[in-house]
């Protein structure tokens, strides 16, 4: 009797886990292609940034991989925040680039979506705020910046930004936003080509998916598996893999490569390290994916090299900040937290370059 029953219950935990299994397979085929798992639905999430570039795109750019159309004007509306973005001649998010006054203290900004100001109003963001702020403590000397982020961009793609405007700006100082959630890894399988066009190292991308596919082979028999690895695992191995010694030296090297480039310049270079609400928050989906190491491996690598360092986790830090300064579902900056990153970036940057 004792077998009998036995037997039922096996019967039973079979039936359950193969009913779902066959319902994802016929309900989601596309999950069931090994290579199309990697390459179309894995990869692209663990990249997490625009670094696929479409050369049929009305957007392309051979100088950086993409940019926004000049002269835009668009209203953007979601369920969370309504915004207009306005773009100069050059497709940036700033007015015209201006003659340089005497006694002008002119700043830089790069970065993607998070400086770029995705949710917000122009006056909003990090580059308006701060440009506020600064002004009204040294009303003698004209302060000015120039918003130069685009959504989705990479550090390659930001010293390629600096490389091409830096001679018509004349910036006293650049500043990068460095965001651990999708700079990272882009910067790995991305390059500068011998014609100082953005490119892809496509070693470097198979190497990565090799290792993607290594750290999904225990999901690779199961459909349902795979499909729940993506919402569950991706965060983990994301981090797993941009916290790699040859994947984090790239950009070692290309934080390097602007520090080097402004300072033959006289221009001073900081570096502002950008986390997500997840790392911000803290607690166990922070404990889960370890989010903020690669942010330490960043601060570390600057400490060590003389490249000023603002850790954001230094004034954003903890679940209250998390609902404060980031929109809840879109997971960028609010008008809150673009002002607490421009407070920041004031008091650990300018004042002390402008008193």
């Amino acid at each position: 009797m004792y077998f009998k029953k036995l037997i039922f219950i096996m019967i039973l935990i079979i039936i359950s886990l193969l009913v779902p299994e066959i319902l994802c397979r016929f309900t989601f085929p596309d999950f069931s292609d090994e290579t199309a798992y990697i390459d179309e639905k894995a990869y692209p999430k663990i990249i997490n940034s625009k670094v696929l570039v479409d050369k049929d795109s009305d957007s392309y750019s051979e100088k950086f991989g993409y940019r926004i159309s000049p002269f835009a004007d668009e209203t953007i509306t979601t369920d969370e925040f309504q915004y207009t973005v306005k773009t100069n001649s050059l497709g940036f998010r700033a007015e015209e680039i201006q003659p340089k006054e005497n006694d002008e203290y002119r700043v830089l900004i790069l970065g993607d979506s998070m400086f770029f100001g995705e949710g917000v109003n122009y006056e909003f963001t990090v580059s308006a705020q701060l440009e506020r702020l600064v002004s009204q403590q040294t009303r003698s000397r004209k302060f000015k910046t120039y918003n130069f982020s685009v959504g989705g961009y990479n550090t390659i793609q930001e010293l390629l930004v600096a490389k091409t405007y830096t001679d018509d700006l004349q910036p006293d100082h650049i500043i990068l936003g460095f965001f651990i959630a999708n700079d990272v890894i882009p910067n790995a399988v991305g390059k500068i080509d011998e014609n100082g066009n953005y490119a892809f190292d496509m070693i470097m991308e198979q190497n990565i998916k090799k290792r993607l596919r290594e750290s999904f082979s225990l999901f690779f028999n199961s459909v349902a598996l795979r499909i729940m690895a993506l919402a569950v695992f991706v965060p983990k191995i994301r981090y797993q893999l941009a916290a790699k010694t040859d994947i984090m030296n790239k950009s070692f090297e290309l934080v390097t490569d602007l520090n080097q480039f402004a300072h033959n310049r006289n221009i001073h270079c900081s570096v502002v390290i950008i986390y997500p609400r997840d790392a911000v928050a803290g607690g166990i989906i922070q404990y889960w994916s370890q989010s903020r190491k690669v942010g330490q491996l960043m601060k570390n690598f600057c400490q060590q090299s003389n490249i000023d360092v603002l850790d954001l986790l230094d004034v954003m830090n903890g679940p209250e900040d998390k609902k404060k300064y980031f929109y809840k579902r879109d997971g960028h900056f609010t008008n809150a937290g673009h002002a607490v990153v421009a407070q920041a970036i004031s008091d650990s940057f300018i004042l002390k370059h402008l008193n």
